[in-house]
């Protein structure tokens, strides 16, 4: 028997209480879900689930060849996503990893032919004529970004984020500085 006293206003707070509990969303199977659960541990579920670089990774595989060769030429990198992607109405596969504590992201063909690298490169190392060609090409305005793009026959552009109207494009240059296209 429960000897404790209970108030109409201590009544009414359980009840909110409980009202609250049982609203709250549920972020994964509701079967994996018990009322006893307490909403740290439904958010910690829920981070885990988010953070899971295998659960990143789109619901097609990641083919054998486009993974092997990612770790041929990196072989301690660690992969975080594979995705398919079309690229001028073309198949090919956008794979993000950590090599040597940079990040970096590899455009490979299903059959695992390596068309391109991009590393975020700071400003300050982005080639002076690739710097004038964008000035040239976009007087008055800032970059803020960049990405140094090696394609796999060793050509290097550079990619140039900027905003202009409060919206983020991005230009790519040769590293003559040459304009190529803007996205």
């Amino acid at each position: 028997m429960d000897m404790t006293r209970r108030t109409p206003s201590a009544e009414l707070k359980r009840a909110t209480a409980e009202d609250a509990a049982r609203s709250q969303p549920t972020f994964y199977h509701s079967q994996v879900a018990h009322s006893g659960e307490s909403m740290l541990h439904r958010l910690v579920v829920y981070f885990v689930v988010l953070a899971s670089p295998a659960l990143a990774v789109s619901s097609e595989p990641c083919p054998a060849a486009v993974r092997d060769t990612v770790m041929k030429a990196h072989p301690a990198a660690r992969l975080k996503t594979c995705k398919p992607e079309k690229d001028n109405g073309k198949l090919q596969y956008e794979v993000k990893i950590t090599a040597e504590g940079k990040p970096l992201e590899l455009d490979l063909t299903p059959e695992g032919l390596l068309l391109q690298t991009e590393e975020k490169v700071p400003l300050g190392t982005v080639p002076a004529a690739v710097l004038s060609g964008f000035q040239t090409k976009y007087a008055g305005t800032k970059p803020v970004a960049a990405e140094k793009q090696t394609k796999a026959d060793g050509k290097i552009t550079y990619e140039v984020a900027f905003e202009r109207d409060g919206k983020r494009s991005e230009a790519t240059f040769t590293d003559s500085g040459a304009f190529v296209e803007e996205e």
